[in-house]
């Protein structure tokens, strides 16, 4: 009935630890789906070989490791037994109401792309499949530990039926717009886009970037190539809420609601000529309303504010470095959260941030809520060497603790919202110093 087909990193560490669980979990499917396991990192043919899996060695690959999309997509199209395939990152645990989404979905449609937002979740350790509630147990976890990622949150998996691309795009998957643009291609081949979210609970093990070999610099030039290759209009404008069709519990239906048809004015003229002078009038008064929000965000909302005076700062691949993950009021009080969610707010985006921040209690708090593109720094100088655009939450009294060192700083840009800069000897050497409140 289907086929599964992913990449894996290194089963190291961690990062071994959920990709087993979640390989484990699709064989526990029902029916047993067969299993195509792409590339060699270490461990992906010993567990192809101990769990009776599809090893396919080769893949092609950016100059970064990365896997392109239309080589991996095809491949698994020809040597698929099944009619339907679903591509899925190898993080993701699915559960059983996987299978009946799919039946329903087949059953419904010849021509199709099934998505869904993601449940994210810490999971540390193996999971214990071998017990006859381990998937009660697993989505009770879930419930109480892990949360569903918002509208218009991202999938980790592609349910489609085969042949449903005529053709792809050299995409590095895992990087910035490849997952925007299959619901873009499915939209304009004509196929049901179907958004299952209500219906699935796909849950996502929350992990870092330890396996990712090469700098956040290098991270976000590979995320830019594939905005160049596919275009920034089409990677930032479709979503999920493009969807033809929404699976919940009660069956399907048609979306509806005022984002919706936000979405459909937008974006219909993209998908088709046809509508661009039909919605022309539409398009500029959903313009006009937005650009009057961001302006109402921007003053009413400080965090916002700060966030769009450093992304006008930030060059093509730059990366955006935070000092300080608690900021010291005037009575002595502290916002624990400023900095994490600052640091959120930029990861949400796609911007790689590294952070400095000396209390360990507050790194181990960060790490568990922050996911994405971020590292934790082991000292201002590394942090602020490796980003081009530095943000300091830092109180006076800490900052005065840490010494630059004679960095070179003639290419860094600080942000400093906390009046801390008054004690730096070195600020001179800085090309840009900006004071925020």
């Amino acid at each position: 009935m289907l086929t599964i087909f992913a990449t894996c990193k290194p089963f190291k560490g961690h990062s071994g630890i959920i990709q087993r669980n979640a390989i484990i979990s699709w064989t526990k499917l029902a029916p047993k789906p067969e299993i195509i396991l792409f590339g060699n990192d270490e461990g992906t043919a010993e567990i192809c070989q101990e769990l009776n899996l599809k090893h396919v060695p080769d893949v092609a690959c950016n100059e970064y490791g990365a896997p392109l999309l239309d080589q991996m997509f095809q491949i698994a199209q020809k040597l698929a037994k099944n009619d339907l395939l679903c591509y899925i990152n190898a993080d993701i645990i699915v559960l059983s109401d996987f299978m009946e989404a799919v039946k329903i979905v087949k059953e419904k449609f010849t021509k199709f792309l099934m998505v869904g937002r993601i449940w994210r979740c810490n999971i540390e350790n193996v999971w214990d499949f071998n017990k006859q509630d381990w998937e009660i147990s697993l989505r009770n976890y879930v419930l109480e530990n892990g949360a569903q990622a918002p509208p218009p949150g991202n999938s980790d998996f592609y349910l489609f039926n085969r042949d449903l691309w005529d053709s792809l795009l050299p995409l590095a998957i895992g990087r910035g717009g490849w997952d925007s643009w299959l619901i873009y291609k499915a939209r304009k081949l004509n196929a049901s886009v179907i958004d299952a979210s209500e219906s699935l609970m796909v849950i996502h093990q929350n992990h870092d970037r330890a396996t990712y070999k090469y700098s956040l610099k290098i991270f976000r030039e590979e995320h830019n190539k594939n905005y160049e290759i596919i275009g920034k209009k089409i990677c930032f404008a479709f979503s999920l809420m493009d969807a033809t069709h929404l699976l919940t519990p009660n069956g399907l239906k048609k979306p509806s609601g005022i984002r919706y048809l936000i979405q459909t004015i937008n974006n219909l003229p993209i998908l088709n000529s046809y509508f661009v002078l039909l919605l022309f009038i539409p398009k500029i008064l959903i313009n006009f309303v937005r650009t009057f929000k961001e302006i109402k965000r921007r003053t009413l909302i400080p965090i916002h504010r700060l966030k769009m005076l450093v992304l006008s700062k930030l060059s093509k691949n730059g990366v955006i470095g935070i000092i300080g993950l608690k900021a010291k009021s005037s009575n002595g009080s502290h916002k624990v959260l400023d900095g994490i969610s600052l640091a959120q707010s930029f990861l949400g985006w796609g911007y790689p941030v590294v952070v400095y921040e000396p209390d360990k209690s507050i790194v181990k708090k960060a790490s568990s809520i922050l996911n994405g593109p971020i590292e934790f720094s082991s000292s201002l100088e590394k942090c602020i060497s490796e980003t081009e655009v530095v943000i300091l939450l830092t109180p006076q009294d800490e900052l005065n603790k840490i010494s630059l060192n004679g960095q070179s700083l003639t290419q860094k840009i600080l942000i400093d919202c906390c009046s801390a800069l008054k004690s730096i000897n070195d600020k001179k050497k800085f090309s840009s110093v900006i004071a925020w409140k």
